[in-house]
């Protein structure tokens, strides 16, 4: 309703941009009602049809977050040891779990301190990407629920942004049908790190 006056008001310098965000407003809200239709428990739903190198990815996400967290004096720190993994993916899809993840890093994080984004390979040799913010943290019985649409708490993270939303829910649909996994885990000194492990290809 809003944009919609908003177009309605404006002069023509900005009704480009108004139409962009109307565009990108439209393409989110299918992509919410896509992923939240999906089952959380049946993988391989989706069909995976376009393959994305998970490095340049999210490097590019990275850079398009940095004047963000200069708002903040955040330090956005990235560290690839994976150098290049080709995964499965549909579409964009993975463009928004990530650019989700690390822009609430950079949200909760305190200012001035550092958000890190570590690319890596776990245990099994598949592709594991970990964001971790030096905010509040969430509380230990909560590290699942934040996963659930629309799940609230009354802790600092909580507080601080009216609530999670549907965010991590996409993420997390996202990831299952990519058949990979993603979990929350609280930092030792502070924070929360968010790991998302992705099964890799060899499709160009």
């Amino acid at each position: 309703v809003a944009l919609a006056i908003a177009q309605q008001r404006a002069n023509s310098e900005i009704t480009g941009e108004l139409e962009r965000i109307k565009e990108a407003a439209d393409y989110l809200n299918d992509v919410i009602s896509d992923i939240l239709s999906l089952p959380v428990t049946e993988q391989g739903s989706w069909e995976l049809t376009d393959v994305v190198e998970v490095c340049s990815l999210i490097s590019t996400i990275s850079e398009d977050c940095k004047d963000e967290a200069s708002q903040k004096s955040v330090t956005l720190n990235l560290t690839d040891n994976l150098q290049e993994a080709l995964v499965m993916t549909r579409g964009n899809t993975l463009v928004g779990v990530f650019d989700n993840i690390i822009r609430n890093a950079i949200r909760y994080t305190v200012e001035d301190s550092l958000v890190s984004i570590t690319l890596d390979r776990n245990s099994e040799g598949c592709p594991q990407i970990t964001v971790s913010d030096c905010g509040p943290g969430v509380e230990a019985e909560h590290l699942e629920d934040i996963f659930e649409p629309f799940f609230r708490t009354d802790e600092a993270r909580d507080r601080k942004s009216g609530g999670y939303g549907l965010g991590l829910a996409i993420a997390q649909r996202t990831v299952l049908h990519h058949q990979g996994t993603i979990t929350a885990t609280n930092n030792l000194v502070r924070g929360l790190s968010i790991t998302i492990t992705l099964p890799e290809t060899a499709e160009l």
